[in-house]
């Protein structure tokens, strides 16, 4: 089985869309799968992350590259498109419906759909939300049980249970986006409340925040970590 995926990634959105399209091809993968990525760029951040899997291909559509291109593109033998982007809409999915045999779609909008598959995972979510918005008979799939998570989350999770007893050490990642004022935030209101945490910035630069960190006797800065379930099962609180 042939499968195509289109996510988001930017400073703005961070890379949220990413981890989970990650998540699911590794899966999706294990089980026989060729994955393609169908994108329109590739930095090195994401390139590094995408090499992280093995006997992918990516094709490089070129930044505002045409429905008709991607149509191009997917009329190469793929049997469905998973599609994680805030910027495609159901004008979208419509227009490329008659290449592909299934659609899948991975959002948190609560916007129309015209897809065989629907994954909302926000915590809060129920089928009911998406009875008027999505074909008759397509599959719906809501709410936290279906987070796209790596496989070392549910393992180091019974672990993370018995810390959250007490408040001793917090760990924060607030994602690869656009996010400097609100890390800032928090290092000083955990400061304020002379807590113990580790910061994770992964990829990002951001100047002020490790001279803010600098200053903090409760602060930890990581650059990366490639662990970050074991990291989370070891805090009290994750942000």
């Amino acid at each position: 089985m042939k499968i195509a995926f289109r996510f988001a990634s930017s400073s703005q959105i961070g890379n949220g869309h990413l981890s989970r399209c990650l998540s699911l091809a590794r899966r999706l993968q294990s089980d026989g799968a060729q994955i393609s990525f169908i994108l329109s760029s590739l930095n090195s951040s994401i390139k590094a992350k995408l090499e992280e899997i093995h006997s992918v291909s990516v094709v490089l559509l070129g930044e505002n590259a045409s429905v008709d291109k991607f149509k191009e593109v997917l009329g190469n033998g793929f049997d469905w498109l998973i599609i994680d982007d805030y910027s495609l809409d159901i004008a979208f999915e419509r227009a490329v419906r008659p290449t592909v045999p299934k659609l899948a779609v991975i959002d948190d909008l609560l916007r129309p759909h015209d897809c065989d598959i629907i994954v909302d995972q926000n915590l809060g979510r129920s089928d009911m939300d998406y009875e008027s918005l999505v074909p008759k008979g397509c599959k719906i799939m809501t709410g936290p049980s279906y987070a796209l998570l790596q496989p070392a989350f549910s393992e180091e999770r019974s672990k993370g249970l018995q810390l959250r007893k007490r408040l001793d050490r917090v760990l924060c990642y607030f994602g690869g986006g656009d996010v400097e004022k609100i890390i800032l935030a928090a290092i000083r209101a955990l400061d304020e409340q002379e807590l113990p945490y580790d910061l994770v910035l992964g990829n990002s630069s951001f100047p002020a925040v490790n001279e803010r960190a600098k200053e903090s006797q409760f602060c930890q800065v990581f650059d990366f970590v490639d662990d970050i379930a074991k990291m989370m099962s070891q805090s009290s609180l994750f942000l």
